[in-house]
């Protein structure tokens, strides 16, 4: 066989060749002028929307020519036949042109071996093995770890290969048809979002914004446009309730407070009281109207209100991405109604604004002082923003109401169980860091010698070894520890704050289920996902696995039963441990 017929080898035959590949291709291109001019007008694009970026640009166009010319079966069916080529580049090229060149939009379903992963495309549903550094140097980060990916993917014959950069985001198959419907609707049941973004590469300016954009909650409503389509609605839009704001040959209602009667027949809602951020309205297109908000929950019950039979819940879709194609200036649904043109706002006075600035100024300052740990002079901020005492103190009350409405509420009995003594407990900030891959920490620095890796092997008779040797001590312990959380990026935080508590305590024992309280009071989103109770069964399973059976802690006595799952022993860190895992001193 010309080529090789093992995954990796193949992959290294192609990888190595790759640019001269490449070349052999575009000296093919006989639409080098109009691939010019769509480059050129890309490039503008997204100078415009991700400014001073050089290095992105680059790796945009790259990744642009490729889509477009190793996409193209004729083009590389004339290179195919170049007869300069030798027997290899053109068995490559040939296995390309079964298959051109792809967009996936995917989701890992687990990592086979190395750099090797199986994947599936969250828009087809197809799985494939995909082999790319990329995509696992991305796993090193909370950030970017377990997330939705795009890429460009050639096909070897044997797997995919990436094709230029990988973006990541947290897109689902909801936001896909959201976002094909909106740029290209006839192409996207043509040609898939493959023909799209190939077509409208622009829309990864997009994409790359959004994968710095958390999905936002507020409190236990997670925020997702919800949008629902009707022939008709027969329903009595009053003021104050309402606002309304004609368009060209439309209206949009936006809701303001809720009637007696809403309140009545559903409570005081979160969206009653606050209703902005849900974002409620509904438009009169003419020919059909829609329904939209931020929230199921709001949905569900202005669709109720509405008593509308033919209303049909029609898209669901990421708030960010639904706002930032608005702002793109795409045509939406609701076109020519905006989200952004509100008629109903008035222009804020000089005085005003100056005012506003001043309150902005003061709640920055002291939301920054509280989340990187540090003590603030209230009295002395408010002076320097020009705030009265009175507005400070206020305005302080207002912000730690709004924090207090995301932090776990400690149970009584559970106070006894705190870590107990001096430590340094890391700040909302730093926290932040604790995501990161243990294994590329800037938390924790691994001393993974061979000296280090012997003596692991030595405490744990030689049952990793194999492992050890390929991915290094600190991924083995990682892996061992998060996919104890089902692969939930939170296990990597959970992971982070375990070790630096055993740490700093490395001279005492700590109980489990110290660790698992100041993790609750830490980090807010674990309480929203589980009780107390579930997690520490989980911490406890995974601090076994990871660390016990490693003999990276020591235990009192050998937890078992209620012992275990509630978390009533206590761990330690072992020599091992404090040789191989140091605290990095610039963190706290």
């Amino acid at each position: 066989m010309i080529l090789p017929e093992d995954v990796f080898e193949r992959c290294a035959l192609v990888s190595e060749r790759w640019d001269d590949l490449l070349e052999a291709v575009e000296a093919k291109n006989t639409a080098s002028s109009e691939i010019a001019y769509n480059l050129a007008v890309l490039l503008e694009d997204l100078e415009d929307q991700v400014p001073d970026n050089d290095d992105y640009y680059t790796m945009m166009s790259e990744q642009y020519l490729c889509s477009q010319i190793l996409g193209n079966q004729a083009l590389m069916k004339m290179a195919a036949d170049d007869d300069s080529l030798d027997e290899i580049n053109r068995a490559i090229i040939g296995q390309w042109m079964k298959r051109g060149a792809f967009y996936t939009i995917f989701r890992i379903v687990e990592r086979v071996e190395g750099d090797l992963f199986e994947i599936v495309d969250i828009d087809t549903n197809e799985h494939f093995r995909l082999l790319s550094p990329g995509l696992r140097k991305l796993q090193n980060s909370g950030k970017s770890r377990n997330a939705t990916y795009i890429t460009l993917v050639v096909d070897n014959g044997l797997c995919l290969q990436s094709a230029g950069m990988i973006h990541y985001n947290r897109l689902n198959t909801d936001d896909v048809r959201f976002l094909t419907r909106v740029v290209d609707e006839l192409l996207y049941m043509d040609e898939g979002l493959d023909g799209v973004l190939k077509e409208y590469s622009e829309v990864f300016g997009v994409l790359f914004r959004l994968s710095n954009i958390p999905t936002p909650k507020l409190g236990e409503f997670l925020l997702q446009a919800h949008i629902g389509y009707a022939d008709a609605i027969d329903y009595d839009f009053q003021e104050p309730y309402w606002h309304r704001i004609e368009c060209e040959d439309a209206v949009q209602y936006i809701f303001r407070k809720p009637t007696a009667s809403m309140v009545a027949a559903f409570g005081n809602q979160r969206f009653f009281e606050s209703p902005g951020p849900f974002n409620i309205r509904v438009f009169d297109l003419g020919e059909w109207w829609i329904l939209l908000t931020h929230a199921k929950e709001a949905y569900d019950t202005f669709a109720s209100i509405l008593d509308c039979p033919t209303l049909q819940l029609n898209d669901r879709c990421s708030t960010v991405l639904m706002l930032m194609l608005e702002e793109e200036g795409y045509y939406m649904p609701w076109s020519p109604c905006s989200l952004f043109d509100d008629s109903e706002d008035d222009e804020l006075s000089d005085e005003d604004s100056e005012h506003l600035a001043k309150i902005n100024g003061f709640i920055r300052e002291y939301v920054t002082a509280s989340n990187e740990g540090r003590t603030i002079d209230i009295k002395r901020l408010a002076k320097r923003q020009g705030i009265d005492q009175k507005d400070a103190d206020a305005l302080i009350e207002q912000v730690e109401a709004m924090f207090a409405r995301h932090l776990w509420e400690m149970p009584s009995e559970e106070a006894q169980y705190q870590v107990s003594g001096a430590w340094n407990v890391p700040s909302p900030v730093m926290l932040q860091r604790f995501g990161d891959s243990l294994s590329s920490s800037s938390v924790f620095f691994t001393l993974d010698t061979e000296e280090g890796r012997e003596r692991f092997n030595a405490n744990t008779q030689g049952l990793y070894r194999d492992k050890v040797e390929q991915y290094g001590i600190a991924e083995l312990v990682e892996t061992l520890f998060v996919e104890t959380f089902g692969g939930d990026p939170i296990g990597n935080t959970v992971l982070s704050l375990l070790l630096w508590i055993v740490l700093e305590k490395r001279d005492e024992p700590v109980l489990v289920r110290s660790i698992a309280v100041e993790a609750f009071k830490a980090i807010p989103i674990l309480h929203q996902q589980m009780s107390l109770e579930e997690f520490v069964k989980v911490l406890s399973d995974a601090t076994i696995k990871a660390f016990v059976s490693t003999s990276l802690f020591k235990v009192t006595g050998r937890p078992r039963g209620a012992s275990r799952h509630s978390g009533l022993y206590t761990v330690q860190a072992t020599s091992l441990l404090s040789y191989l895992f140091t605290q990095i001193p610039h963190s706290v």
